[in-house]
């Protein structure tokens, strides 16, 4: 009798430990990090034209994403303004420039924690003339070589 319960616990205990489970434990895969890649070619400093245009982004992100202006350049829009994970396409469109400054705003592509940011400069529009303050003393100095005429200011206050 105590050779049947000595098989019958070794029995019970192999029934126990066994997890059923004839192939090895399948790993988990470790989660991919965010990422956010503009397309080969990608200007990240466009200029634009003072009247005003537009600028094609093309990028890859591996999660949802959003396209932000940063804060005061109401001059500059971007459209769409977030998309899921895939091959994405941005517009960046700009208004047009009626200051005598040339404007800058910075377009950032977010996927997650990865980022992409794109320096917009926009040209200035152009001064009608060009004026001297009062008192101020500007002696031309002209010089002709050839068929090119140089006309240099040299101004002192």
């Amino acid at each position: 009798m105590k050779r049947f319960l000595n098989i019958f616990l070794l029995a019970l205990i192999a029934i126990c430990c066994d997890k059923g489970n004839t192939t090895p434990d399948t790993p988990i895969p470790e989660p991919k990090p965010d990422n956010v890649t503009l397309s080969s070619g990608t200007d990240t400093a466009p200029v634009v034209p003072e009247n005003g245009g537009t600028v094609a982004v093309s990028f890859t992100a591996n999660t949802s994403w959003t396209a932000t202006v940063s804060a005061g350049s109401d001059w500059c829009i971007v459209t769409p303004a977030s998309g899921n994970a895939g091959s994405a396409s941005i517009t960046i469109t700009t208004k047009e420039n009626t200051t005598g400054d040339i404007r800058t705003a910075t377009v950032v592509i977010k996927a997650g924690t990865a980022s992409q940011s794109i320096a917009v400069v926009q040209k200035s529009k152009a001064p009608d003339s060009i004026a001297f303050a009062t008192g101020t003393d500007v002696s031309p100095v002209v010089s002709a070589k050839s068929d090119t005429l140089s006309v240099s200011f040299t101004a002192s206050t």
